[in-house]
């Protein structure tokens, strides 16, 4: 499976992308679990066209109402599971993809934010 990143008292994402315009970020094979706020956020400084494949995110967003993973435009989640995180599990933005994944949250059986966004199962 990977690497498990998982989240201590005081800790806020997972993974995030910081660095502006870093675009087709590629996370693969792991688990982030625990984490006060998003297990994974490729959101923050327009990560687009990124792929997330094979990751279990679990009980993320214990500070609020956060997401299990988070992808800017054009990006793609592959054969992912996120539950139990207290927003959305997948929380995706214009055209992105969501194929072979399973996402059960609080918020939003659908795990989706966007009308946009493109499940395929």
């Amino acid at each position: 499976m990977g690497h498990s990143l998982i989240g201590v008292a005081g800790s806020l994402d997972g993974i995030r992308a910081t660095t502006p315009n870093l675009p087709n970020i590629t996370i693969e094979h792991g688990v982030v679990s625990g984490w006060r706020n998003t297990g994974i956020d490729l959101v923050a400084q327009s990560a687009v066209g990124s792929v997330v494949r094979d990751i279990r995110a679990h009980n993320n967003g214990v500070g609020g109402p956060f997401s299990g993973i988070r992808v800017h435009d054009r990006s793609l989640i592959e054969a992912c599971v996120s539950t139990h995180n207290s927003a959305y599990g997948f929380d995706i933005y214009f055209l992105c993809r969501v194929v072979n994944s399973i996402a059960c949250a609080a918020a939003d059986a659908s795990g989706s934010t966007h009308p946009n966004a493109n499940f395929t199962y």
